[in-house]
């Protein structure tokens, strides 16, 4: 399986793709003092008061990272993302229990497809609440308790990040 990672990997990047390794893996949210690699931006995403388990965020080229959040209630989590992806949007997320059924029908995923974001540099983007008690499953509405929490916990770590589609309070 590594083998076939590392030849993915080395295609995509013949390819032309600036991260192919996150365009195979998952990825973690942010934890207090993790160092955000250059060339990379942050994506900022709501939790509902409902636990989310799994979250999809797709782009206009190859690829999809895959987010397992811990479990946080109407927090915003921070998310790496490499630079250079066009039409960034969380596609789907899952609020219980999810998987396939051995028909291979899925289960437990919730189309939210966000409104695409071009990262095209260094800093912190803000995607989305994740809202199932929305039509669309998700709102644009960026609340500054969730900022002023965000930056108590994590503190430095963004480090000279700026802001790019919201302002702090």
């Amino acid at each position: 399986m590594r083998k076939l990672l590392l030849l993915c990997g080395l295609l995509l990047s013949l390819s032309g793709c600036q991260d192919p390794i996150q365009t195979l893996l998952s990825t973690d949210p942010i934890k207090p003092g993790d160092t955000i690699p250059p060339n990379t931006a942050v994506v900022l995403v709501g939790m509902p008061l409902t636990d989310v388990n799994y979250m999809s965020f797709n782009w206009s080229s190859l690829g999809a990272i895959t987010v397992l959040p811990p479990s946080m209630f109407d927090r915003l989590i921070a998310v790496p993302v490499g630079v250079g992806k066009t039409g960034f949007h969380l596609s789907t997320y899952s609020t219980g229990r999810h998987g396939y059924m051995p028909s291979g029908i899925s289960f437990g995923y919730i189309n939210a497809q966000t409104p695409p974001i071009n990262i095209d540099r260094p800093g912190i983007y803000f995607i989305g609440n994740i809202d199932p008690t929305q039509p669309n499953n998700y709102n644009l509405t960026l609340r500054p308790l969730q900022l002023a929490e965000l930056r108590q916990r994590l503190g430095n770590t963004f480090g000279n990040l700026q802001p790019i589609n919201f302002t702090w309070p």
